[in-house]
């Protein structure tokens, strides 16, 4: 009988040993310790990971078999780095972890990886990293951020204007409200809205800005933030919250019946 607990350091060896013959999918969360603004910790991207991925995993299985990794708190972040407090890997240091990690489990005999993502500074190593390691073995490794995943339900939510609602601003601010109250201090809060503004760099949760720069977070949000946290509610975070698992659920019951020689999707819709 396969053990109810999702997540892999609650479990013995033997537990994890008798669920590998289920073919569970392995979620990986990965996050961030970097600046979020004057009003918010350092831990925002690794919490809102590492919590909707245990959310999602327990909204799943029932039907589908899952394991949750411990959460990778620190990610690329060298752009924070003119904040006190931040700590980075440089891209290709948090790409051999990412590595070393899928290559444990690799070993363990799990073959479906999902790395669920909570820092918009982790992407495109994610994505290499699942293209390079899929060259070497025979697995399947999907890599997403979450905020990709739920850009309907997350747009049905905000109210900030454009793509100003992420970093420390309205959305990220409301999950912490939900998630870790006592660790917001919105007295600070404020509007910060960002310095450089151009149509090339414009972007949003449905499509990313047709240019890509080189930048400093200090280069365009000298607070660190950007967007207006002061819309941000507790309220406003649960249903950001609960509307997120379900998007990511829905991917995750699908993505376990994926296999290499055959993907097809139920649903049609979903971009």
């Amino acid at each position: 009988m396969l053990s109810e607990k999702v997540l892999l350091q609650e479990l013995s060896w033997p537990e994890v040993r008798d669920l590998q013959a289920a073919k569970p999918v392995i979620i990986i969360p990965t996050g961030a310790i970097e600046q979020h603004g004057p009003h918010l910790p350092f831990e925002v991207d690794s919490r809102i990971a590492e919590k909707l991925a245990e959310a999602v995993a327990r909204k799943v299985r029932p039907n589908v078999p899952i394991l949750v990794t411990p959460v990778v708190s620190v990610g690329a972040s060298g752009e924070h780095m003119s904040f006190p407090g931040t700590l980075s890997l440089s891209a290709d240091a948090f790409m051999v972890v990412a590595r070393q990690i899928l290559g444990c489990l690799i070993q363990h005999g799990f073959d479906h990886f999902f790395f669920l993502n909570g820092h918009g500074g982790n992407e495109e190593a994610l994505k290499l990293v699942a293209r390079t390691v899929r060259e070497e073995h025979e697995v399947i490794i999907a890599a997403s951020s979450y905020w990709q995943l739920a850009r309907e339900e997350i747009r049905s939510v905000r109210e900030s204007p454009g793509g100003g609602m992420n970093h420390g601003g309205e959305e990220e601010t409301s999950l912490m409200l939900f998630l870790r109250p006592d660790l917001v201090n919105m007295a600070v809060a404020e509007a910060n809205p960002l310095r450089w503004r151009s149509s090339y760099l414009v972007g949003n949760y449905a499509q990313d800005p047709p240019v890509a720069f080189g930048r400093k977070r200090s280069d365009i949000a000298p607070m660190g933030h950007n967007g207006d946290p002061t819309l941000a509610s507790s309220e406003k975070g649960r249903r950001l919250f609960e509307a997120i698992v379900e998007a990511v659920a829905h991917f995750v019951k699908e993505f376990h019946k994926w296999r290499l020689d055959q993907m097809t999707s139920a649903d049609q819709e979903r971009p």
